[in-house]
């Protein structure tokens, strides 16, 4: 019996296979960017519409004993900046449709350093359980910062060179390193309102009606 030959179109499509990360989800049309790099693929979930600009770099950093767990999920919609750094050792959820500006980095972790006996970089993350997630709609400006056990809210901006590490409420603009809130959708005025203090942001909240009237 005659050996079949593999035609080149053959070697073509098993070298294409062989270049694309095998995906825990890969939704349809996604343009992923030249020169990014991605470690971890198969704990990676990416949806439909999603654009990720050039040389970006998505890494789970924990990968031994999570093989069926999502470390970094990003749904429809989203388009991300080039440069872009996501860094995961337990779970960060980009949700539907956020705008993310060039040179943003988003880490639950960080790098342990508590014992100076040890380099750092051989001391591992200093958290495996945090989880970064990024609401539906939001906008994160160039160059912002995101670490921690955070939650930036639907609807937000975080403004260009913002260093975040704590929960953003929805429908806030938050600015500046550390993080401060600036400004708060008010639900009565239906408008954007500045805040200076603490009284004005629980004033904001408690006056915020069904999230129904607040969706986007």
């Amino acid at each position: 019996m005659q050996k079949k030959t593999k035609r080149s179109s053959d070697y073509n499509q098993i070298a294409e296979t062989l270049k694309r990360p095998a995906f825990y989800k890969l939704g349809e049309n996604v343009s992923i960017g030249e020169g990014c790099e991605i470690i971890g693929a198969e704990r990676i979930s990416i949806g439909n519409n999603v654009m990720i600009r050039k040389d970006c770099w998505l890494n789970i950093v924990i990968n031994q004993n999570y093989k069926k767990k999502t470390g970094i999920i990003i749904d429809d919609g989203c388009q991300i900046g080039k440069n872009f750094t996501i860094s995961v050792s337990n779970r960060a959820h980009i949700e539907q449709n956020v705008l993310i500006g060039a040179n943003v980095y988003i880490a639950d972790c960080g790098h342990a350093y508590e014992n100076i006996a040890i380099p750092i970089m051989h001391q591992g993350v200093s958290s495996e359980t945090n989880e970064v997630s990024i609401g539906e709609g939001s906008w994160l400006g160039i160059n912002s910062v995101i670490v921690g056990n955070v939650r930036v809210g639907k609807g937000s901006i975080v403004a260009a060179n913002s260093f975040i590490n704590k929960d953003v409420p929805d429908y806030s603009v938050v600015a500046g390193n550390p993080g401060k809130i600036i400004k708060m959708f008010d639900s009565v005025s239906k408008s954007w309102r500045k805040v200076y203090n603490d009284e004005d942001i629980q004033f904001i909240l408690k006056n915020r009606v069904d999230s129904s009237e607040l969706s986007l």
